[in-house]
């Protein structure tokens, strides 16, 4: 009964089975791709072969009712055995696998992208009030969400799994690997034909086939001239191509391929990409907009379907850009002191008091003044932001029964209240009015172990712009990263080296994702870290996570540090200059010892890559074993490959020379 279970709950696998291995000849090939001298592939190819021995030898007797077919099911049920069963359960288990292999995994996954872009219907612009205000949550602000499935494509759905809402990071990624695929690059900068097919002319057509010249000559000698004569003939442009039946019979197949993947190319370079864009632009401007202290147009555009024109996404944003504009010129003629007060709103009683005093004993000078720094605070200006501040400590002595304040010096009031609205208002306003000044980021402080908590595609950006703001190289022994098999004798380690470190200048040691440590290492690396922060010692440490409830990072949250960790791209490329080398003439000389990467790019196989890399080599004369060549021919990497093809390389007393070549 178990058997027949399964044929009834996988029955479109089977015949997914049946239509990936059609003849023994591409079914033997597939066999050849498993490692016979791997025991769990083999397992996997042993089970495979006795799944479609069943099926072929099901398929080939004639039954003449549904009732010779349910004897003939009951029957194997009775013979079978363990193994057999065993067998069936392992392909059932490992059948998306398995078809990938078929496939391969480019091609696998280049499926996937292609369901999942046209699952797209539209994008989502919406966020609760109290979502908005939180940093992490603001990066999920633009999600788009995929459309119903049909009953046609229930099949599909079993052999692609399409999500139902995807992230903008998600998306982005969904659209390089799909320019990747589709171009042979992620900016699509070497695409032969930079337009449409629906936009091409008959010439364009020409130029078009002629670049799969290849494929035809597999069909016959003159498949490409036939279709090229048609096109001649009919004058036929990419817009009668596509409503075409058939422009020779013997290439048709082949014609219908380049017509699918052009049409693909165009749907996602000229349509979806842009449409992209513009929602990503449309949902910065409505950030803004709710940074300003807007939130009466957030309701509108909130939902915007894929199926309307790149006009359409063009007007709304637009439409943003004007909204935007007008409100920044409304926040203008109110002054700045209305966003100082909104800030003030905030602040805990002492603060409040130490701002009322302050506006009250110097009502006609400047708050706080920089020559670089321009925001100027005149209470007489704004007489209703005085009012508000009595208010709101008027609200505070009622709440306390009116108990009266301490009062507070009066020297280096001015300077403590500019210096703290600077210190924790300074970025908000300047990201917010969109003024001219950049507040500088201090040296990291010492003594205190910080805390970041960033998202899961972040962390080696924050880790690189930690030591690019304290001008330091990150090394292995200053950076851990932690996973479930770290010990807490490897986290003392750790920590002596960070400590020992209190010269003048001390390294930066970063401890990045500890919330995958186990939880009883967790507690103890708590408790050794607060024991060693009673020592007032001159070291730099900074925690980097990405769950704000683990245990470390309720442990620490006192030290959490708030400020944006952004590495922008020249910082990210002045770092891999310094690291890696690009000079082929300083490796060759040995006057540059780092390592030497350059990448090779091709639209097709077997052009020179090989050739020329190899040549590279020989003029170094290096020793067998002295360079490694890792060819990268997907879209998909094996870390594991990698990292098991450097270890092999064998190790010697002499320098070794490793140049790492890697192509596409």
């Amino acid at each position: 009964m178990d058997w027949l279970h399964l044929i009834a709950g996988n029955r479109n696998f089977f015949k997914e089975c049946l239509s990936t291995f059609p003849t023994d000849e591409k079914f033997e090939h597939h066999m050849q791709a498993f490692a016979e001298n791997d025991q769990y592939l083999h397992s996997r190819a042993s089970s495979l072969r006795e799944v479609r021995t069943f099926l072929v030898d099901m398929l080939k007797r004639k039954f003449k009712t549904i009732s010779e077919v349910q004897r003939y099911l009951e029957k194997f049920a009775a013979d079978v055995h363990k193994e057999t069963l065993e067998s069936f359960s392992i392909v059932l288990q490992s059948h998306k696998s398995i078809l990938s292999d078929v496939t391969d995994p480019q091609g696998w996954l280049f499926q996937q992208d292609k369901n999942l872009l046209y699952k797209i219907g539209h994008v989502k612009l919406s966020l609760s009030i109290s979502e908005m205000k939180k940093s992490l949550e603001r990066e999920n602000y633009l999600t788009v969400g995929t459309i119903d499935s049909n009953k046609e494509s229930k099949m599909m759905e079993q052999q692609f799994e399409v999500p139902t809402t995807l992230k903008q990071t998600e998306v982005e990624q969904l659209i390089d690997r799909l320019l990747m695929s589709l171009t042979g690059s992620e900016d699509g900068e070497e695409l032969p034909l930079q337009q449409g097919i629906s936009t091409m002319t008959s010439q364009d057509l020409e130029q078009l086939f002629q670049s799969h010249e290849k494929q035809f000559a597999k069909i016959s000698l003159g498949a490409l001239s036939k279709v090229l004569n048609v096109i001649k003939r009919n004058n036929y442009t990419g817009q009668t191509l596509l409503r075409s039946s058939s422009l020779s019979e013997e290439s048709d197949q082949l014609v219908n391929k380049i017509i699918q993947f052009e049409v693909l190319k165009e749907k996602v370079k000229y349509d979806f990409v842009p449409k992209f864009e513009k929602c990503k632009s449309i949902a910065m401007k409505r950030l803004q907009y709710y940074d300003l202290g807007g939130k009466t147009h957030l309701e509108s555009d909130k939902e915007i379907s894929f199926d309307q024109s790149i006009r359409f996404f063009a007007n709304i944003e637009q439409a943003w850009d004007d909204q935007l504009k007008k409100w920044k010129d409304t926040i203008k003629n109110d002054d700045v002191s209305t966003t100082i007060t909104l800030a003030l709103l905030l602040l805990s009683p002492p603060k409040f008091r130490l701002s009322i005093r302050t506006l009250q004993s110097k009502p006609q000078r400047t708050l706080y003044k920089r020559s670089d720094f321009n925001i100027y605070v005149y209470s007489y200006q704004k007489k209703n932001l005085l009012s508000s501040l009595w208010y709101i400590a008027w609200g505070q002595q009622k709440k306390k029964k009116k108990r009266a304040w301490k009062g507070d010096s009066e020297e280096g009031l001015l300077d403590r209240l500019g210096r703290f609205l600077q210190d924790s208002f300074a970025s908000y306003l300047v990201k917010s009015l969109n003024l001219p000044y950049e507040s500088p980021r201090s040296p990291l402080r010492k003594g205190k172990p910080y805390l970041h908590i960033c998202q899961e595609t972040q962390v080696l950006s924050h880790v690189l712009k930690l030591y690019l703001m304290e001008g330091q190289t990150p090394t292995a022994c200053r950076v851990l990263f932690c996973d479930q098999s770290t010990t807490i004798e490897q986290l003392e380690c750790f920590m002596l080296r960070c400590l020992a470190d209190t010269g003048v200048d001390p390294c930066l040691h970063c401890l990045v994702l500890p919330e995958l440590l186990s939880y009883s290492v967790q507690c103890e690396f708590v408790n050794m870290l607060r024991r060693q922060l009673k020592n007032k010692m001159d070291y730099l440490l900074r925690i980097i996570c990405v769950e704000s409830q683990s245990v470390i990072a309720q442990g620490f949250h006192v030290y959490r540090d708030n400020d944006p960790l952004a590495l922008r791209q020249d910082e990210s490329r002045q770092f891999y200059q310094k690291m890696l080398s690009s000079n082929w003439e300083a490796f060759q000389n040995q006057t540059n010892t780092t390592p030497f990467v350059q990448v090779f790019l091709s639209q097709n196989e077997c052009v020179g890559k090989s050739y020329v890399i190899n040549q590279m080599v020989h003029k170094l004369n290096l020793k067998k074993g002295h360079f490694v060549h890792v060819p990268i021919n997907t879209c998909t990497v094996d870390i594991n490959f990698l990292v098991d093809r450097f270890c092999n390389v064998p190790a010697t007393d002499e320098p070794l020379v490793t140049p790492f070549f890697f192509f596409f």
